[in-house]
């Protein structure tokens, strides 16, 4: 039997079991911040934007897969699966509307044929044990009951009207970005699974932006840390510095405190050999002499007696 073929510029109606009363349902992403929404079935309207879907083969790692849009959740909007705890169905698996930044794997999606012109889809991010599942009561989740027949399990879908709008004519998301000229991929009618070809995205993260943050060189986040980093080493060579110019400054060396002499000492030297300033060897010597005596004239003038006159010599018996 042929696979299915799709034209990425159809808006499809998307239904199981043959029952085209229903029609799968996405809507915008308006839980979790703007990140999550709903996927459920509800009565076919296909005037409305939430019963509108766009299935659009893309390549990755050669391996085929399909990105699943709805018209009301945007083309940033991806049909993937996501662990809800209070689901009963074995795996806790739900299929919900994704914000592209914050899928992984769990966006792709691969077509496998039940051989009556219905299709079963599994999910790269549970593998083949499981497939979407529509029960009872309009809600979807991951199953691992997957033995023929399977009702909730035949999709089937039908044309709507042309897209044509250019925000969905391109995929963006982390690790792969596929635009419209590329050529449609080949259709593979058994899964393959991508645990080890689908690169994991980042929660925070999309392709454009990983892609800005390699140009422009580190991270934020990075620089903040080196800039820390920086500057708690420069502090410390401060610190290390202010100690040694510190240390150095108390090891200069230290006056002696002037202390009093005491009182009782007094000069012992030896008065023979003491030479005073007056007295030194170098000095000259004038002696008066003593064996000239003159008288002086009663006719001369009187005279001034020098100031210093010369003390007799005396002798003293020997």
């Amino acid at each position: 039997m042929s696979p299915p073929s799709f034209d990425k510029n159809q808006w499809y109606h998307l239904y199981v079991n043959e029952d085209k009363k229903q029609a799968l349902m996405g809507t915008s992403l308006f839980n979790k911040g703007g990140t999550h929404g709903a996927v459920f079935f509800n009565t076919t309207n296909t005037a409305t934007n939430v019963q509108r879907w766009q299935v659009y083969p893309v390549t990755v790692n050669d391996i085929t897969v399909y990105i699943f849009r709805c018209k009301d959740g945007g083309p940033n909007g991806f049909m993937g699966t996501a662990y809800v705890e209070t689901e009963a169905t074995d795996g806790e698996t739900r299929p919900q509307m994704l914000r592209g930044d914050i899928a992984n794997e769990n966006v792709y999606w691969s077509f496998g044929s039940w051989g009556d012109g219905t299709w079963f889809l599994t999910n790269a991010a549970n593998t083949t044990d499981y497939h979407l599942n529509k029960k009872g009561n309009g809600l979807l989740a991951m199953s691992s009951n997957t033995t023929a027949p399977q009702n909730g399990q035949r999709w089937g879908f039908e044309t709507i009207d042309k897209i044509d709008d250019e925000q969905y004519s391109s995929v963006n998301l982390v690790g792969i970005k596929t635009s419209i000229s590329k050529p449609t991929t080949v259709y593979t009618t058994s899964f393959i699974s991508l645990a080890s070809a689908v690169p994991s995205a980042s929660p925070t993260t999309s392709a454009d932006s990983r892609t800005n943050s390699t140009s422009s060189g580190l991270s934020t986040g990075i620089k903040i840390a080196i800039g820390a980093v920086t500057g708690s080493v420069s502090l410390l060579l401060l610190i290390i510095l202010g100690l040694y110019f510190y240390k150095k400054r108390t090891q200069r060396v230290q006056y002696s405190k002037t202390q009093e002499m005491p009182h009782d000492i007094y000069f012992q030297g030896d008065a023979s050999t003491t030479r005073y300033e007056m007295h030194h060897d170098g000095s000259a010597k004038y002696e008066m002499p003593s064996s000239y005596v003159a008288e002086v004239p009663n006719h001369h003038p009187a005279t001034e007696l020098p100031a210093y006159t010369p003390e007799a010599q005396r002798r003293y018996p020997g």
